[in-house]
């Protein structure tokens, strides 16, 4: 039948199952609200009877938060071909347990958790690891809703951009069909967590709160909210069609609805056994503004997940780095770029350095290649160049929420420049500031900014060097305007000009930055930066680097410790520095020492080989009191004979693994053909 919702014709309202009062309970029937009231008393009283599962305060949650998660680290998403043995590294904290929400919803409670439960068994049982838990949808023609749903629930007459036909997920009944799933769910995942390998512990640490609307993830966007009328959904086979159009309130309601029954749910059946329960994700807004519900979801103790992880990932993405890096919730990434052939290693490198920025403590790299199956087989965490930076994913995840217990700090250098402008505002598309980690860059914008020869001028996923404005050169106010929506210190990178003027396309003025010839990285199997260009196997150059600017800047860049990480460190300390070997000038670092503010570590002499290579130095009388320029800690020198490039520096605890034998004194070249270190790898 095609069902007639009685309200007064143009009034808007919501499902019941919201339980959103939209109108004072005074503009109703009598009747109706004496009902109510007997209702309401009838299940309050209930519910004093009923002991609930413990929920954690906010006290307890902000303590919680406090500190690095257990399972922080390097997850294995989509993990394809890979199979126990390849998840067993030990930097590879857990990998995904994925299964299609058409081949488990099998009919009205009725689940088939057969897929799902192979999955979890290899992940946890065989591999030992963590895991989480998807479900997908909306992806066809391979991972369409289930099929039995379109008897009961309107399709939409026009497909989505990915081929499916989504079903009116606004609809009571949608909804409380997918509410007997999320429990089904929940219960199961209890039942096989308490009955698996390790029965006494979580070894399922988050779910996905997938909302099923547009996709599994998304809900239509607020602008193409006309398209989603109820006029443009085909009836169900059964004739029903919900009569009420999707507003913006109602998608988000839906979206808050959903996840928190999730996180409900899983809090309940896993009281039932005795264990922590998982905590539910949900997907994060983007880079356009924060979502209605962010504030709910923070509050309820929901983690973000975000997708499209990538060496310079799209905008600010509000719900998931605004709450994450503030240490108010926890995020995930799922590394989402296509990694080009000429670049298989250092995508991954930087896409793990940009999660680390944004404090993404579950790291998501791709266990599954679908773009370079003969070079990544087994994906970007079967590639051995990637080893490197999958080991420093891990060692960093999480811990800069207590700088006090973190192994290091550290800042890769590099920017970029917001691609548009619309009108006044200066607006993002993709990031661009340093990738800092417990260390931050002093005046940047005294320091260049500098665009490999061979980056892409368009290119998903990463900054090109070409910027696009509706106005001819308006870069005196530019400064101005960034900081009435963005920090003073994000800011300073819009500072340098583009170089060049290119052309007028499409109602905008674009001009480039200088490209450079920014050296070659080598990759001698699993170690990166190696010395032996002999040994190498594969060699890219490095996407950004910064130089300083004698001439029109400064001789120096300088860096600030956190004063907590810093003051940790007990006197003692390593510092890595990986610059750029070009030309044969000299170069020497700085630092704030119990002998003087700018004490000299060491003078490297170039040898012009136009390859990056790391300079260690173990320090043993650091002070680190933020009595150099600008209250900063340690600083690289140009020393006046050209200017120099740097990629990396690097403040590590002295003692952790073993450094570099003697250090070399200032004035003398340190040694470039050492056993290069990085964290957790033994050599």
């Amino acid at each position: 039948m095609i069902e007639q919702p009685i309200h007064r014709p143009n009034e808007r309202r919501l499902p019941s199952c919201f339980q959103f009062p939209l109108r004072s309970p005074f503009q109703l029937p009598l009747y109706h609200f004496l009902t109510g009231l007997i209702l309401f008393i009838a299940i309050f009283a209930a519910l004093l009877k009923t002991p609930l599962p413990a929920r954690a305060s906010t006290a307890d949650r902000s303590v919680t938060l406090s500190s690095r998660h257990p399972d922080a680290g390097i997850w294995v998403v989509y993990r394809g071909n890979n199979k126990a043995d390849d998840l067993q590294k030990p930097y590879i904290k857990g990998a995904m347990a994925y299964a299609t929400w058409k081949s488990i919803y099998t009919g009205p409670n009725e689940f088939n958790w057969g897929s799902l439960d192979r999955e979890l068994g290899q992940v946890i049982n065989d591999a030992g690891k963590k895991t989480m838990v998807v479900v997908t949808a909306g992806y066809c023609p391979s991972l369409d809703w289930p099929a039995w749903m379109r008897d009961r629930v309107a399709s939409r007459k026009a497909a989505n951009s990915m081929g499916c036909q989504p079903l009116q997920f606004w609809d009571p009944v949608y909804i409380d069909l997918q509410k007997v799933y999320i429990r089904a769910l929940a219960t199961h995942l209890a039942q096989f967590d308490a009955t698996d390998a390790y029965p006494h512990q979580t070894d399922i640490s988050l779910v996905r709160a997938q909302v099923m609307a547009e996709t599994m993830e998304n809900l239509p966007n607020d602008d193409t909210l006309s398209e989603w009328q109820w006029q443009d959904f085909n009836a169900a086979s059964n004739g029903r069609i919900y009569q009420v159009d999707l507003t913006k309130s109602l998608s988000y309601a839906y979206q808050e609805e959903i996840t928190l029954t999730y996180q409900r749910e899983l809090a309940r059946a896993y009281a039932e056994v005795g264990l922590p329960a998982p905590a539910a994700a949900a997907k994060g807004g983007g880079y356009w503004g924060a979502y209605p519900t962010r504030d709910t979801f923070v509050a309820e103790g929901v983690w973000f997940d975000q997708h499209s992880a990538s060496p310079n990932p799209s905008g600010w993405y509000y719900d998931l780095y605004s709450k994450v890096k503030s240490g108010e919730t926890r995020g995930t990434t799922e590394a989402g770029g296509k990694s080009p052939e000429n670049m298989l290693a250092q995508y991954t490198y930087w896409e793990i350095l940009a999660a680390l920025h944004f404090g993404v403590e579950f790291i998501g790299i791709y266990g599954t290649n679908n773009f370079s199956p003969d070079l990544q087989p087994k994906g970007a965490v079967g590639y051995v160049e990637n080893q490197e930076a999958l080991m420093f994913g891990e060692r960093y995840a999480g811990h800069y929420r207590d700088p006090a217990t973190s192994p290091g700090a550290w800042i890769a250098l590099r920017g970029g420049y917001p691609e548009d402008r619309f009108s006044d505002r200066v607006f993002a598309t993709r990031m661009w500031t340093n990738y800092e980690f417990l260390m931050t860059q002093y005046r940047p914008q005294d320091s260049v900014l500098l665009f490999g020869d061979d980056h892409p001028e368009k290119g998903l996923e990463r900054v090109a060097p070409v910027v696009k404005r509706l106005g001819v050169q308006p870069w005196t106010d530019e400064i101005a305007i960034c900081e009435k929506e963005f920090s003073a210190e994000m800011c300073e990178y819009l500072a340098q000009q583009p170089d060049q003027y290119l052309s007028l396309v499409n109602g905008k003025h674009e001009y480039s930055f200088r490209t450079s010839d920014l050296g070659s990285v080598l990759y001698c199997g699993p170690d990166m930066f190696c010395a032996n260009s002999a040994n190498s196997t594969i060699s890219e150059s490095i996407l950004w680097a910064r130089s300083t600017n004698g001439e029109g800047g400064s001789p120096y860049m300088r860096f600030n410790l956190n004063d907590t990480f810093a003051q940790s460190l007990g006197g003692r300390a390593q510092v890595r520095v990986v610059y750029l070997d070009n030309g044969n000038g000299k170069w020497e670092l700085r630092y704030d020492s119990t002998a003087g503010a700018e004490k000299s570590a060491v003078v490297v002499q170039k040898g012009n080989s136009n390859l990056w290579k790391e300079m260690v130095m173990e320090l043993q009388d650091v002070a680190f009191t933020n009595r150099q320029e600008g209250g900063t800690d340690l600083s690289l020198f140009n020393m006046g004979d050209g200017d120099d490039t740097f990629h990396l520096v690097e403040v590590l605890r002295a003692g952790g693994a073993a450094p570099p034998q003697g250090a070399s004194p200032p004035d003398q070249t340190p040694p470039h053909d050492h056993a290069i270190y990085l964290p957790n790898l033994q050599r």
